[in-house]
């Protein structure tokens, strides 16, 4: 038993992390060419979205994992899970501070309060980091009034929808002994 055991080819958990890296290499081609964009409000509203997206995935890399890359890239180095979360809270804080300064078109995603979100992660980030004083600073800044929801249509579908309960279920039962063999297969006269 034991990280030396643990193989690498459980679909579950080999798609958490593949979507982690791909959500977060797509949010920094955002960040990289953020340049190009003009008006201010709008790269603001952009940095909100980026920011959001590349930070849930080095928060979720950071929760499973004990190392993984924070940058994108061939060999990429590991960084140990303090590092990525630290790196996590900078980007919602960044993200934080740009919303104020945001400009959001009714073309980008909707239902996303931006301050109480980036409060809410920063708390929690904090809250994994020991650094309960900002986690709890954090935590008062968030307006409860406020709903923050990602709101999907036939365009831009749930991905968790679509990966448990479409037509590509990971998780569904193998076979009607659930993939058990010998002594720890069910019953098959149990009715």
């Amino acid at each position: 038993a034991g990280k030396g055991n643990v193989i690498g080819n459980n679909a579950v958990v080999s798609r958490l992390w593949e979507q982690c890296n791909l959500v977060k290499s797509s949010a920094n081609l955002i960040i990289n060419n953020l340049g190009f964009v003009g008006d201010t409000a709008t790269r603001n509203g952009l940095i909100c979205y980026a920011n959001l997206y590349k930070g849930l995935s080095l928060l979720q890399l950071g929760t499973f994992w004990e190392q993984a890359p924070i940058n994108v890239g061939k060999a990429a180095t590991f960084s140990p899970r303090a590092e990525v979360l630290a790196e996590a809270v900078s980007l919602f804080e960044s993200g934080l501070t740009a919303s104020s300064k945001a400009t959001f078109s009714s073309a980008l995603q909707g239902g996303i309060d931006f301050p109480s979100t980036f409060n809410a992660l920063i708390a929690r980030t904090y809250l994994m980091l020991n650094n309960y004083d900002k986690a709890f600073a954090a935590a008062n800044k968030v307006d409860l009034t406020k709903k923050s929801e990602f709101t999907f249509d036939a365009v831009s579908k749930n991905p968790i929808f679509e990966t448990h309960y479409s037509n590509v279920n990971v998780c569904e039962p193998v076979d009607n002994k659930l993939g058990l063999t010998g002594a720890l297969a069910p019953d098959a006269t149990d009715g």
